[in-house]
């Protein structure tokens, strides 16, 4: 009777085992797709493929920063945080420099200012800079509504840093 017993709970105990073993693999599995379907809703690729959501903002080696966003026209708005001035861009793709279209072009209140900032300083006034422009910009739905709010907007750009 105690060997019946005994073999029943290694028999149980397996069982138990391997079906702790499989959930914990399916939970390790799940957990891992997850953190790929986060990592990929913040890739350029996966918020260019939907319209009106903004990338994360980038910053450029030589001291810049930039974001972009698809709108329901297909069409791609660049805005692009330099030391002096900031730019912002449309273009029907990407990779082709020669369809980047200039739609508005702003000095910087306090740019000789910037000249003497850190990078990391820099950085963190274009984060606001970025921020400013797209409360600013909004979700315009085509190049002509984004070229009407641009022009309402002074060629000055003040952000309180």
């Amino acid at each position: 009777m105690i060997q019946v017993s005994v073999r029943a709970l290694k028999n149980g105990g397996r069982t138990k085992i391997k079906e702790g073993a499989m959930g914990l693999l399916s939970k390790l599995f799940v957990s891992f797709k997850l953190k790929k379907t986060i990592e990929n809703s913040k890739s350029d690729d996966f918020r260019l493929s939907m319209t009106n959501m903004w990338t994360e903002e980038h910053q450029t080696k030589d001291g810049g920063s930039f974001e972009m966003m698809r709108l329901k026209d297909n069409n791609i708005v660049f805005i692009s945080v330099g030391i002096t001035t900031v730019k912002i861009f449309v273009t029907p793709k990407i990779s082709d420099l020669t369809q980047y279209r200039e739609l508005k072009e702003f000095a910087l209140a306090n740019s000789s200012l910037r000249l003497q900032l850190s990078p990391q300083k820099r950085y963190e006034e274009d984060l606001l800079i970025l921020e400013h422009l797209r409360l600013a910009i909004a979700w315009p739905k085509s190049v002509k509504e984004l070229s009407t709010t641009l022009y309402g907007i002074d060629h000055t750009l003040q952000v309180n840093a």
